[in-house]
């Protein structure tokens, strides 16, 4: 009974694809091959082509319907659903994709699909990667910043006990002596010395690299504010408007008690100036006073000048109000001066109201 049923079972044979396909094959290059396969067996066998087999027989070599194509099977290829062009192409490259023949869009979409899907893995996988750098570097950094802090420690611990033990040697002649008459504690001596002068050349090398790193790191910045600087105030770059606005600012600088040691470590990145130092809080009174002089002016910008107070014949004029009279003429030609006018006019304003105020 079971070789009756075996018997009426369809034989199976494999068959190799007869051209070469990158990737997976569909549901509709599989039919092909399948047929092609046959009629070339067929043929060979010197049989007529089939022209229909049994279900049983042959699968349903019918396509299954695309996704990208449409929802009902039964709409013709005209009919189906356009296929998109990759987003990532020019206006002109899409067009000339719509050109193209459907299956060659199909085929395009479908690799510029996996490309996209393998491109975003390998940012992935180069996004975490640089994370586990970054934090690496970071480990690194700080263990090399605690070793170089406490070298200077270690270099005064490894001194001190070494200047103990050995606190007869005192001189060169000492050392001479310690050679001749005590090798063995000669050696011991020695060795720590060297030990001790490879920490102090370690130290030194620090110092420098960060000393380096430092200048590095300056004169980038100096670079960069200095950008941004003259693109604020474009009249720098006149070497002679420059040369008197540097004029203005030592003398401002000067009088608010910085001295030309100060200002030289300042000016090299040596020293800084604490947002609290009394004297970084005058500049920025006299910045913030100038601004309201200047808001001011634009006001009063085409009004007319005011006019002291008249006084009787013979009586003396009150001394503050000639000096606030002064003052509010000051103000008012700051407006109608050149831009380096106005700059000194504008520094000789603060200091007339800073006098003004004593």
């Amino acid at each position: 009974m079971a070789d009756e049923v075996l018997s009426d079972l369809p034989t199976v044979v494999e068959h190799k694809v007869g051209v070469a396909v990158k990737g997976p094959m569909t549901t509709e290059e599989a039919a092909r091959s399948v047929i092609d396969w046959r009629r070339k067996k067929q043929a060979e066998d010197g049989a007529e082509p089939a022209t229909s087999a049994p279900k049983s027989v042959e699968p349903d070599v019918t396509p299954a319907p695309q996704p990208s194509d449409s929802t009902d099977g039964n709409l013709e290829p005209e009919e189906a659903l356009p296929i998109e062009p990759p987003r990532s192409w020019t206006k002109d490259e899409k067009e000339r994709f719509q050109s193209l023949p459907r299956e060659t869009q199909e085929y395009i979409a479908s690799r510029e699909t996996e490309r996209d899907r393998e491109l975003r893995r390998v940012q992935n996988e180069a996004a975490e990667t640089r994370k586990t750098l970054d934090a690496d570097r970071l480990s690194v950094d700080e263990a090399k910043h605690r070793y170089e802090t406490a070298l200077p420690t270690i270099l005064t611990y490894l001194s001190d006990a070494y200047n103990a033990e050995f606190a007869d040697i005192k001189t060169a002649e000492d050392i001479a002596n310690l050679a001749k008459t005590n090798p063995l504690r000669y050696f011991q001596y020695d060795a720590q010395q060297k030990q001790l002068g490879i920490i102090y050349h370690e130290i030194e090398q620090n110092l420098k690299r960060n000393h380096d790193e430092r200048n590095r790191k300056l004169a980038t910045f100096q670079h960069d504010e200095s950008k941004k600087f003259a693109a604020k105030v474009p009249e720098i770059s006149d070497p002679e408007k420059r040369r008197v606005l540097m004029d203005s600012a030592e003398a401002t600088l000067r009088e608010v008690g910085f001295n030309d040691d100060e200002m030289g470590k300042l000016w090299s990145g040596e020293d800084r100036v604490s947002i609290h130092d009394h004297r970084f809080q005058l500049l920025v009174h006299d910045a913030a006073r100038y601004r309201e002089a200047k808001a001011r002016v634009k006001d009063i910008n085409g009004k007319a000048r005011p006019i002291p107070p008249v006084q009787r014949p013979g009586a003396a004029l009150n001394r503050e109000a000639a000096a606030e009279a002064s003052l509010k003429d000051l103000e008012g030609s700051i407006s109608k001066l050149p831009s380096q006018q106005a700059m000194r006019a504008a520094a000789k304003l603060v200091v007339a109201r800073r006098q003004n105020r004593s």
